[in-house]
């Protein structure tokens, strides 16, 4: 392997990046294999959890997808956020029906495809070295692999984004009314796709260099900013009646900052590493170099990486609160692309290089496995378990009140005829669909009636401290007064707890 240790020259805007790393044979070798391998090592790794038990969100996505008149019904009246993802899902479902399996591949499919979009995206900007080990760590990246088996929009809106951002490099480098309304209809109908795909727009705008920011591409600016406003127009001109489907969750705080930035970057040894990274980097090439930073990859890659992370963290602190980690999905390609500009540009020793690939892309396939062992619930478990034992008379209850969609679900799909297994409602309000809307309080005066019943009463509930801190805080308080009144009258009762590990685990409290 011989080094080209020619240094990167800015040649237009928008201009590719010349860098020393490089495997000769990999420089030579067929885009067919620089793409196959990271997508079978994506394969591998989805595979092993492509039958995961659904988690709640998951659940509700299969719910009301069976239906487009309830599912278009659901956009005007509560929420429409992934709307263009759950139409999809419908139709999947009609075809493939509606288990774990079938579901997952949809997600799967939009991962498999996103790596050789990713792949050419690299190729604008690095060479055919750091364009494969940036695809083989996307391939493994958590995040990466954790959504790409899940029944959301998260796997195609990380697809979505990532379209967006090819179509904007190519639109600098070969600008053309075609590639602009290509481009402005990619940011229209990502926000379709989830409503934090807008961000790349944000992340688009601070790539932007001095050369692009002329008379020469404003016309081609114009023309994809009506295309993208045309697009999202509906979603400002008929918004959801209900106005309140985000407010349960809280302000973040930095420690919750630095929590979404580990969890992007795989935890502090990556970061510990990306900052000597870029002390050398600084050291040998940017001191001297002041108009560095109108290189399209070093802006584009940084931007990506933490300004849509940074710009709704001060929105959720200033305005209202939207700061959700899944939500930042369609980052994790900015992040390895960041990874792969530092990494081809710290020294020029090759070894040295190949050394910190091999090590990022090992701690990212830990923690890809680590993040896995949370996915999915013990919500299947639980309702199983329920299921086979209650006997006519008595009583199911289940909290937080929006389970008990996710649990008459599985009922279902275990043909159950148990009537008893059915949780009896618990509130006087309904639950809103969509948006996680805030669970209705409980009636504590009908949970006191059904203590006062003959015969076995099962208390279901998720124990989950991970959950949003507005949701954790109600399920606390809520479920100790469920359960000590349900004490007051069966004293004797045990708990079981399946899915422990997950992001969901549910605890089952049999009062005898």
């Amino acid at each position: 392997m011989q080094e080209n240790s020619s240094v990167p020259v800015k040649n237009k805007p928008g201009g590719g990046v010349t860098d020393s790393f490089k495997w000769e044979f990999l420089e030579k070798a067929s885009p067919l294999l620089l793409v196959g391998l990271p997508v079978c090592v994506l394969l591998i790794i989805s595979f092993l959890h492509i039958h995961t038990a659904y988690w709640v969100d998951e659940v509700f996505s299969i719910t009301v997808s069976r239906s487009l008149p309830d599912l278009f019904h659901m956009f005007r009246v509560n929420e429409n956020n992934m709307s263009l993802y759950l139409v999809i899902l419908h139709f999947w479902i009609d075809m493939f029906g509606d288990g774990e399996m079938a579901t997952h591949v949809l997600s799967l499919i939009f991962a498999v495809i996103t790596i050789p979009v990713f792949f050419a995206l690299e190729r604008k900007l690095l060479n055919r070295t750091s364009s494969f080990f940036g695809a083989l760590l996307l391939s493994v990246s958590p995040m990466f692999v954790y959504y790409a088996v899940e029944t959301r929009s998260y796997s195609m809106l990380i697809l979505s984004v990532t379209v967006s951002s090819l179509l904007f490099i190519r639109l600098l480098r070969k600008p053309g009314y075609g590639l602009a309304v290509w481009y402005g209809l990619s940011v229209g109908l990502g926000v379709y796709v989830h409503y934090f795909a807008i961000l790349i727009l944000l992340v688009h705008i601070f790539a932007l260099t001095r050369g692009t920011l002329t008379k020469k591409y404003l016309l081609f600016w114009i023309v994809s900013g009506a295309v993208a406003a045309l697009i999202v127009s509906p979603l400002a001109l008929f918004p959801p009646q209900n106005k309140s489907q985000v407010d349960w969750i809280f302000a973040p705080d930095l420690k919750m900052l630095w929590y979404m930035f580990s969890l992007l970057f795989a935890r502090g040894y990556v970061i510990l590493i990306l900052a000597a990274c870029l002390f050398f980097v600084f050291q040998s090439r940017y001191r001297s170099r002041r108009d560095r930073m109108d290189f399209l990859p070093e802006k584009l890659s940084t931007a990506w990486a933490f300004v849509p992370v940074l710009t709704v963290f001060l929105f959720s602190v200033l305005v209202k609160p939207v700061f959700i980690s899944r939500f930042f999905a369609g980052i994790v390609p900015g992040v390895v692309l960041f990874i792969a500009v530092v990494v081809a540009h710290t020294g020029r020793n090759l070894v040295v290089k190949t050394a910190i690939w091999f090590i990022l892309l090992g701690i990212f396939v830990t923690k890809s496995f680590l993040y896995f062992r949370t996915k999915g619930s013990g919500l299947k478990e639980s309702v199983t378990f329920v299921n086979q034992q209650v006997k006519e008379g008595e009583t199911v209850i289940i909290y937080p009140y929006f389970l008990g969609l996710d649990m008459n679900y599985y009922l279902d799909k275990m043909g159950s005829k148990m009537a008893s297994a059915r949780p009896v409602t618990i509130t006087r309000s309904p639950y809103l669909l969509g948006g996680g809307g805030r669970d209705p309080d409980p009636a504590m005066d009908i949970v006191e009636s059904l203590a006062h019943k003959k015969g076995k009463i099962y208390l279901l509930y998720t124990d989950n401290e991970l959950m949003s801190r507005s949701d954790s805080l109600q399920n606390r308080i809520y479920k100790l007064q469920i359960r000590e009144l349900l004490a007051g009258q069966h004293p004797v009762h045990r708990t079981i707890v399946f899915g422990p590990e997950t992001q969901s685990p549910m605890n089952v409290v049999v009062f005898e």
